[in-house]
């Protein structure tokens, strides 16, 4: 049996991920898809459960419905595949989060020691490889930023009582078979690998 060690994660398709020292080739689709669908957003703090892969999917089609480049909505669908792996944290959380790999302590002030990885550098690590694997713009354009800040501005005020009834109708002409029930990953995932298909045959 095929059974991971410290520091290193079983993925779906049956392949190890070394943590600290990922190969591009863990990387494929399938994998992202299903780890972005089965991760939660908010740490699943809410009264429906809201996917990382559905909200990727709702910055993509606000990214299109903006009228941005390609390379930009190509972006925005992408832009939280690193927590298939690494799974969604708070931005409350995320500067205070600091990973070990040996016997360096975990909290490293100085952030100099090689052992210790910050969630940033982690994930920062993590899209760099999954830019050059797929073809996308590493620096992140300001205007995918703003859309991605927006659509969990929406989520947020929806899921905590301060928002709309209905969060679909929070995106204006929504594209046939994009309004997907938060609830349905096969189809998200479906969807997902199709449009990230579409735009590496773009590059």
């Amino acid at each position: 049996m095929n059974i991971p060690e410290k520091g290193q994660l079983k993925l779906a398709d049956g392949q190890i991920l070394d943590i600290y020292s990922p190969k591009k080739e863990c990387f494929t689709l399938d994998n992202i898809a299903i780890g972005l669908a089965h991760n939660s957003r908010f740490h699943g703090q809410t009264t429906t459960m809201i996917s990382v892969l559905w909200h990727s999917l709702k910055v993509h089609e606000e990214c299109v419905r903006r009228g941005l480049p390609e390379w930009m909505c190509y972006q925005g669908l992408m832009h939280d595949a690193p927590e298939a792996f690494l799974q969604d944290i708070s931005k409350m959380l995320k500067g205070d989060v600091y990973y070990r790999n040996g016997p360096a302590p975990v909290r490293d002030p100085m952030m100099n020691n090689p052992d210790v990885w910050s969630r940033e550098q982690l994930e920062g690590h993590y899209w760099n490889l999954i830019c050059d694997k797929y073809g996308i713009e590493r620096e992140f354009a300001a205007e995918v930023k703003e859309v991605d800040a927006y659509m969990g501005m929406m989520e947020y005020e929806y899921h905590y009582g301060e928002g709309p009834t209905h969060f679909d109708s929070i995106v204006a002409e929504v594209p046939a078979g994009m309004g997907v029930a938060v609830s349905d990953t096969f189809f998200q995932a479906s969807i997902f690998k199709n449009l990230v298909t579409k735009y590496e045959k773009l590059k």
